[in-house]
C-alpha cells in the first residue's frame, strides 16, 4: 500500500483514491483481495482492523465476533435490537447482562419473578442506571469478600426499604420474596406474621388476605410431608394438631404404685372424694385443665398411675373373691354332709314306722 499525498494508488488495478473523493463504479472497492485483514491506523499505531472473515475489531488484533470492541464505548443515540418491533408489548421488555457477560431480553411479567421493581417506579420512563432507580439504590455484584462464603459466580442484591427484592439463593428464578432451594439457618428464630413476639424461636400468625375475601392467608399455620408426600404433622387454624406419633419424655413412671410402701387409698376414701370433688383423686378438674391446658406426658402418667391402682383394686377384690370362694366351698361340702344325714334320719324313721306297724 502507497501513501501519497493527493491519492492511494492500489497497484493491482492501477486506481487512484483520491483524498478528497472521488467518483467510483460498483466494482470500486477499499480492501484486500485474499486471506488478510484490513488494517487501519492512526499515527502508525493500529486502531482497527477488519479480519478475513469479516469481523471488526477496535483495539483487537483477532476480532472474534462481528464488532470487538477493547475499551470504552459511548453513544449519544440509542441502540437498536433489531426482530422485536414485531413482538407483541416489546416495550414490556428488560436488557438484562448473564453471568457469561452476554445480554438478554426478559419480559416484564417474568421480570417480576426476580424482583418488585414495579411496585417502585414505572419501568417504561424512569428507569436509569446511574446507581439511582427512582429514589432507590441499586447495588448489585459479586464481592470477593464473600468468596469463602459464596461458590461460584453468585451476586448480592440490595434494593432499600423502598423497593424489595426478590431474592432466590440456590435458584435463578425465585417465586416468592425469599426462595431457598437447600438448607437453612436461622440463629435468632424465624417469624411468620404482622407482630413481633419478642424471644420466640418459631412465631406463626395467620392474617386475612388482602384481596377483600376476609379469608385466612395460610389453610395450615404448619404443614409437614415426607418424600412421597405424606403428611407428618399438621397444625389446623382451629388448634388441632396431627400427627403420626408423639414421643413425650419423662423423668419417672408410676411404677411406684407397685411398691409395698405405696399408699393406696381405700374405695371407700375415693368414693369420698369423688362426692366432695367431682373428679379422682390427683387428677386435674375440668376447670383447671380449662384454664391451663393438659400437660400431655403428665396426663399420661397421671393415667398410668389410676389405672395401676385400679389393677390393685381389682387384685384386692380378686383376693377377697378367692377367700370367699373357699369358703362357700367349704360351706357346700358341709351342706351336702347335712343333706345326707338328713336322708339317713329319713330313712331310719322310714323303717321305724314300717316295724311299727307290723306289730
Amino acid at each position: 500500500m502507497l501513501l501519497l499525498t493527493s491519492s492511494i494508488l492500489f497497484a493491482q488495478q492501477g486506481t487512484d483514491w483520491k483524498t478528497q473523493g472521488n467518483t467510483a463504479d460498483s466494482t470500486a472497492f477499499i480492501g484486500t483481495t485474499n486471506a488478510s485483514s484490513l488494517i487501519l491506523r492512526s499515527n502508525d499505531v493500529e486502531r482497527m482492523r477488519i479480519s478475513e472473515s469479516g469481523n471488526v475489531g477496535i483495539g483487537v488484533d483477532d476480532p472474534q465476533t462481528a464488532l470487538d470492541v477493547e475499551g470504552d464505548i459511548q453513544l449519544t443515540g440509542d441502540i437498536i435490537f433489531k426482530g422485536y418491533e414485531d413482538l407483541q408489548e416489546p416495550y414490556n421488555r428488560f436488557l438484562m447482562i448473564d453471568k457469561t457477560g452476554k445480554s438478554t431480553s426478559v419480559k416484564m411479567k417474568e421480570m417480576k419473578a426476580f424482583m418488585s421493581w414495579e411496585d417502585c417506579y414505572d419501568i417504561q420512563d424512569q428507569i436509569t442506571f446511574n446507581g439511582e432507580t427512582g429514589t432507590t439504590t441499586i447495588v448489585a455484584g459479586t464481592y470477593a469478600s464473600w468468596a469463602p462464603r459464596i461458590q461460584g459466580t453468585k451476586s448480592i442484591l440490595y434494593t432499600g426499604s423502598e423497593c424489595s427484592a426478590w431474592v432466590g439463593i440456590g435458584t435463578d428464578l425465585p417465586m416468592t420474596k425469599l426462595d431457598v432451594i437447600g438448607a437453612g439457618r436461622f440463629t435468632k428464630g424465624v417469624k411468620i406474621g404482622e407482630q413481633h413476639i419478642e424471644k420466640s424461636g418459631l412465631y406463626i400468625e395467620n392474617y386475612i388476605n388482602s384481596n377483600g375475601s376476609n379469608t385466612t392467608y395460610f389453610d395450615h399455620l404448619i404443614m409437614v410431608k415426607d418424600e412421597s408426600g405424606g403428611k407428618l404433622l399438621q397444625l389446623n387454624n382451629d388448634g388441632l394438631l396431627r400427627a403420626r406419633e408423639i414421643k413425650v419424655d419423662l423423668e419417672a413412671w408410676p411404677d411406684y404404685v407397685f411398691e409395698e410402701d405405696y399408699n393406696l387409698m381405700p374405695l371407700n376414701k375415693v368414693k369420698s372424694f369423688i362426692e366432695e370433688n367431682g373428679h379422682l383423686p390427683n387428677v386435674p378438674s375440668a376447670q383447671k385443665v380449662e384454664t391451663n391446658g393438659l400437660n400431655l406426658g403428665e396426663a399420661a402418667k397421671t393415667s398410668m398411675e389410676k389405672i395401676e391402682e385400679l389393677t390393685l383394686y381389682l387384685l384386692e377384690i380378686n383376693d377377697k373373691v378367692e377367700k370367699q370362694e373357699v369358703v362357700l366351698n367349704e360351706q357346700s361340702k358341709l351342706l351336702e354332709q347335712q343333706k345326707e344325714t338328713i336322708r339317713l334320719q329319713q330313712e331310719l324313721i322310714l323303717e321305724l314306722k314300717n316295724l311299727t306297724n307290723k306289730n
